[in-house]
């Protein structure tokens, strides 16, 4: 538990930015989101250490269209446009939503019509843009979810990020023990939406997987979900342009096989997502969280190549180091971050 005075001394400061921000103009809260920004930038240099070895690990596998420094300067910006729009988005509702957000409605509205039609359909996405944004904004276009959520140590950001999440559509599950609830939610015609991008030991459940070509653990629920709903998956990605609209839309789909071993399908899907993952970042690598030790735990045997940051994991049982390959085109997927995006304003 956090320390009380700790913890009233953020409750002070979210209070103080939520009066500040929600009753501003847009373009007021995006200079705000800039200063922001450069501040984290510039006066947290664990923050842009981490960052930096992230960005080998990535550039080892992909080309990126910009300078590392440019991409973290631009990563500290849409998390501080993230964190005030968890305020500023308040308003956000049927009748302008649309005015803030950049979504090809036909699609989104056609997703929501194969749910109710009885198609298991299961959402994923990542540390990438504003993803709490997206369920919300799905939930506005008809799709119904259950939205997992670890409680939060500070009570008051706690209720907020719940009433936040809480929309139309959206039901709320405590991260312990949300397996069983998840499945039987997709029996009943609504969708997991699953942050993926998240650190899994595998004593906790988690699996491990090549991501940029170095094992990291990370949940297998998407996978195993799917595997046994015969559920649809489809990869999110909602990000900010420079005029503070958000850009969102599917990215990855990945519709059913036939029928075969629940592991090797599970992997399978798991394998896809991953891919995605990385075909996201790669193509818009400035929204993501580079911040994040996302390989914070060492695979046994290949220590060397991870970074500073990083730390073992050997105490774990063998038993449970059983990698997955990388995405790569494993799995009956469909990608679509490259296609000529239709969207309505």
């Amino acid at each position: 538990m956090a320390h009380p005075a700790r913890q009233a001394i953020e409750t002070w400061g979210i209070r103080l930015v939520e009066r500040g921000v929600r009753p501003r103009p847009r373009r007021v809260v995006l200079r705000l989101a800039a200063v922001l920004g450069r501040a984290a930038y510039h006066l947290l240099p664990g923050w842009r250490r981490i960052g930096r070895e992230n960005l080998r690990i990535v550039a080892r596998r992909h080309a990126l269209p910009a300078g590392a420094e440019r991409i973290l300067q631009r990563s500290c910006w849409h998390f501080a446009l993230t964190s005030l729009d968890m305020f500023w988005l308040e308003r956000l509702g049927p009748a302008n939503f649309l005015e803030h957000v950049v979504i090809d409605v036909a699609e989104a509205r056609a997703l929501a019509e194969r749910q109710a039609a009885g198609v298991p359909i299961i959402l994923i996405c990542l540390h990438h843009g504003n993803w709490e944004l997206l369920s919300t904004v799905y939930s506005l276009l008809g799709v119904r979810m259950n939205v997992v959520m670890q409680p939060l140590k500070n009570p008051y950001l706690d209720a907020l990020v719940r009433r936040r999440r809480g929309t139309e559509g959206q039901v709320l599950l405590d991260q312990r023990g949300s397996a069983g609830a998840l499945l039987r939610g997709l029996g009943a015609g609504r969708c997991p939406a699953l942050v993926i991008d998240q650190n899994i030991k595998p004593i906790h459940g988690g699996v491990w997987v090549e991501f940029f070509g170095l094992p990291v653990p990370m949940s297998r629920a998407v996978g195993t979900l799917a595997a046994r709903a015969e559920a649809e998956v489809y990869g999110l990605y909602g990000f900010a342009e420079a005029d503070g609209r958000y850009r969102i839309g599917i990215g990855w789909r990945h519709t059913p096989p036939p029928r075969g071993p629940r592991e090797r399908v599970a992997d399978e899907v798991l394998a896809g997502a991953v891919a995605y993952m990385e075909r996201t970042i790669a193509r818009w690598p400035e929204p993501w969280l580079w911040m994040y030790k996302r390989w914070k735990y060492r695979y046994p045997g290949r220590e060397s190549e991870y970074p500073a940051y990083s730390k073992a994991i050997t105490w774990q049982h063998l038993p449970r180091h059983r990698l997955i390959a990388g995405g790569g085109d494993r799995g009956n997927w469909t990608d679509l971050t490259d296609r000529t995006d239709r969207t309505d304003r």
